[in-house]
């Protein structure tokens, strides 16, 4: 017989215990009312995802038993924290685009430093690169926007995945460049940055990292699963933290399920990859004319649309409200395409003005709160010069000699279906107000011009 002390101690503690399960399950149900109702002894105290130890509350009716409830970022992450993501390519012009344009404006916050925390569930840390941001917006006249770069963020399903359930709104900023370009560009960049000596260019040749093909490939796509008959042939690296496949542009932004994939035209172009798709929930505003079906595509398979200026043949300006005065309440796109030709100033002033422009008018600023370069006109570009560890500059990597041949051919493989992908498919009229770009004819020109073997032209960048 249990000691009557025990006993009630014990009823005393399971008392407690219940009550504290009880008020858990009301707080998780009021806050998630499209959760199913749990019935009978199956009931399940759990909200998605994991958190650390330190979010987790442990609710324990004897020694040897416990029960965990899983508390999910979205209950301890503002959705309105983060308003863009600068997720460009690697060796895109990202790096120049923060600390030269977006990163002076008294109306922006960004942590000066990359931001990967997302990609491995680093939620505390996330929180902390914007602990300040309540702060600074108290000190300002004008609302304060808050983002982060981070290069290659569309490479990182996890990434992806938090974006698209913390952050379900919030708008991209992708940043390309020629395929041959940025490929000779991160190689050399890796050549000076990494402790030791990398292998030659032509070993990372191939797909790497979430590209390489998994055992089973389906892909979801438009509200349906589209089975992939037929695999890259391409050689899979498993080593390596870049690789040629990575100029694969069309592949990472097909993640976002912007277009149909359902043709075997756009599976070809895509090689039939099997990564995650993310339909991000606030990118998925219909259009009265993409209910109808009357945007030139199956109505059966709607696109995702959002209300907003979009662009068209003539070129995209923003939206001149934006410009003259308050943007509040303007939907201006989800995902800003830039071609790093188009940073360049000394080529063109008046395209790069222009593309400040348009990103205020993406990121719903007024005119002005985005700095424009400084006018050079007659100025030659100047060559940047690196410096090397000792040893290394044998190694550099100059991609137009004629024994990286091999290597170009199959970087204008990436190209050439990158460049056609992105004209014909995500550039397609159903996605005019989900996909933004600045001055639409200059900017196809460009990726146009991806076609071509930049080693047979003078098309040397220096923005990153």
């Amino acid at each position: 017989m249990v000691p009557t002390s025990k006993r009630s101690s014990r009823t005393a503690t399971t008392l407690a215990v219940f009550t504290a399960l009880a008020v858990a399950l009301v707080l998780i149900m009021g806050g998630r009312k499209s959760e199913s109702k749990a019935t009978g002894s199956q009931t399940k105290l759990r909200i998605e995802t994991k958190l650390k130890s330190n979010t987790r509350q442990l609710l324990s009716t004897d020694e040897n038993q416990q029960q965990v409830i899983d508390v999910s970022p979205r209950e301890i992450i503002d959705p309105h924290l983060i308003d863009f993501v600068v997720g460009g390519f690697p060796k895109c012009g990202t790096t120049y685009l923060q600390n030269k344009i977006l990163i002076p404006s008294k109306r922006l916050f960004m942590p000066h430093s990359e931001t990967h925390f997302l990609a491995n569930n680093k939620y505390d840390e996330f929180k902390n690169e914007f602990a300040n941001v309540t702060q600074l917006a108290e000190q300002s006249s004008k609302p304060l926007l808050s983002g982060y770069k981070s290069p290659f963020e569309l490479g990182h399903r996890k990434s992806l995945q938090n974006l698209e359930t913390l952050f379900p709104d919030v708008r991209m900023i992708i940043t390309l460049r020629h395929p041959v370009l940025q490929f000779e560009s991160l190689y050399n960049y890796k050549l000076r940055k990494l402790p030791d000596l990398i292998p030659p260019a032509e070993e990372f040749m191939g797909l790497c990292r979430e590209a390489c093909p998994s055992s089973s490939s389906v892909v979801p796509s438009g509200g349906m699963e589209t089975m992939v008959a037929q695999k890259s042939s391409k050689q899979c690296l498993h080593d390596v933290t870049f690789c040629t496949g990575g100029s694969n542009y069309h592949h990472y932004l097909s993640r976002l399920g912007l277009t149909p994939m359902d043709t075997p035209e756009e599976l070809d172009l895509l090689d039939h990859h099997d990564m995650s798709i993310h339909h991000f929930p606030g990118w998925q505003k219909e259009s009265a004319t993409t209910a109808s079906g009357s945007n030139g595509r199956d109505s059966s398979n709607p696109q995702p649309l959002v209300r907003g200026p979009g662009w068209n043949k003539e070129g995209y300006h923003g939206n001149e409200s934006s410009r003259e005065g308050s943007s509040e309440g303007i939907d201006n796109g989800r995902l800003f395409l830039i071609e790093i030709e188009q940073l360049d100033n000394r080529a063109n002033q008046s395209i790069a003005d222009d593309l400040v422009s348009d990103l205020e008018g993406f990121l719903g600023l007024d005119t002005g709160d985005l700095p424009r370069a400084p006018h050079r006109e007659g100025e030659q570009k100047p060559k940047t010069v690196y410096t090397y560890p000792p040893g290394r500059e044998e190694h550099v990597l100059d991609i137009c000699l004629d024994r990286y041949a091999h290597l170009r051919l199959s970087l204008m493989e990436n190209s050439r279906k990158a460049s056609k992908w992105i004209r014909e498919y995500l550039l397609h009229p159903s996605n005019r107000d989900t996909v933004v770009v600045s001055n639409i004819d200059s900017f196809e020109r460009m990726v146009d011009g991806w076609n071509i073997d930049p080693c047979s032209i003078d098309d040397d960048i220096n923005l990153g």
